[in-house]
């Protein structure tokens, strides 16, 4: 056994005691001055954050067929029993985005089984020649807008094949990947397909384009001429904390729903917390049984097999609210309908914030 030096006091809160202790009788920490090793670091680590202790066996069961009965528990003062709240979110986030990165491979999901015609799509892509190249002039990012002057020979946008309306994003793909692509033709060519990248919708001329305009193309053809896999792999390392940062405004609306009952917002959290555990488990243990029993990628999955965990959660989610806020069924049924809507309503927002953020710092 490896001789570990003592000392007259606690190295942590400072209190002076015999040097035989061997935990301070006032903080707990061990009564030692030697240096933590990368091990014991280690150990640390997995037993205040990640151990399975006897409180995960005694939450197991009422998290799963109890709904509510742990989140109660926790408000009423009941904090040792089972699983911290944040201790059990942190582990079914785990659980979740292990499943995740399991089945779902960016690098082959996104240009091998979304657009499996990704070749025939880059063939489609404009092909300028030197002329129409040295017109577009592409480089430093354009302050100003500028004014297109037409050529007989300009090569002309184009437009994913309207008899197969499934290729129209492997065309995308093939277009801002496309080494000889320009701005504006990428412009053209999404104008062409009725997308326009103005908040106004179609610009009055078109043969103009705006500042924003040739920003975002510029964007674009940086993220699918460089590695568009790493931009999609960084999107979806953003959703966890999207994730993290929209449980306060879940909690807030859950105050606003119940202002009238003697629940503090803590309380809320709380309930918050349970909620989106449960389904980061749902989602999290049926992608794997996707992947183990069908031996199915994520896009192979029938729609009908994708909708059982949706009405699982719905079920879940309904007598986990009457457990825990004690109203009859029709209240109950009307709050949780708010709050499914409002769910999913922030839920798009933030994802739509990580995209965005994704975009831009890319």
């Amino acid at each position: 056994m490896k001789h570990r030096y003592k000392n007259d006091h606690c190295l942590n809160c400072g209190l002076r005691y015999e040097r035989h202790y061997h935990y301070c009788p006032q903080c707990g920490q061990e009564n030692t001055t030697s240096r933590i090793s990368f091990t014991g670091l280690m150990s640390d680590l997995f037993s205040n954050y990640l151990t399975l202790d006897s409180r995960m066996g005694r939450t197991v069961l009422p998290f799963l067929f109890k709904p509510g009965a742990i989140t109660v528990a926790f408000n009423q003062g009941r904090r040792l029993r089972y699983l911290h709240p944040v201790r059990l979110y942190i582990l079914m986030n785990l659980l979740y985005f292990f499943a995740f990165s399991l089945v779902v491979h960016v690098d082959r999901v996104t240009l091998a089984q979304l657009a499996k015609t990704e070749e025939p799509a880059r063939n489609q892509s404009p092909q300028p020649d030197t002329a129409a190249m040295a017109q577009a002039k592409v480089g430093p990012l354009r302050v100003q807008a500028r004014k297109v002057e037409p050529k007989a020979k300009e090569p002309k946008a184009e437009t994913p094949p309207s008899d197969r309306q499934g290729n129209n994003l492997a065309t995308f793909v093939g277009w801002i990947q496309n080494k000889r692509m320009t701005d504006t033709l990428l412009i053209d060519s999404l104008r062409k397909v009725g997308f326009y990248m103005t908040l106004g919708g179609k610009p009055n001329r078109t043969d103009t384009y705006s500042e924003s305009e040739l920003k975002i193309s510029n964007q674009l053809l940086k993220i699918g001429q460089q590695d568009l896999p790493l931009f999609l792999l960084k999107v979806i390392n953003d959703i966890p904390l999207m994730m993290v940062l929209m449980l306060p405004f879940l909690a807030l609306f859950l105050k606003l729903l119940y202002v009238r009952r003697p629940f503090l917002y803590i309380d809320h959290f709380v309930f918050v917390l349970h909620l989106q555990a449960f389904v980061y488990l749902i989602f999290g243990l049926s992608l794997l049984g996707f992947y183990f029993i069908e031996g199915q990628s994520l896009l192979e999955v029938e729609v009908s097999l994708a909708l059982l965990p949706n009405l699982f959660i719905l079920v879940y989610n309904y007598f986990m609210f009457k457990r825990v806020y004690q109203q009859g069924w029709l209240r109950t049924s009307v709050k949780l309908f708010l709050f499914s809507n409002f769910y999913f309503s922030i839920l798009s927002l933030f994802m739509v914030i990580g995209f965005l953020y994704s975009f831009w710092t890319f």
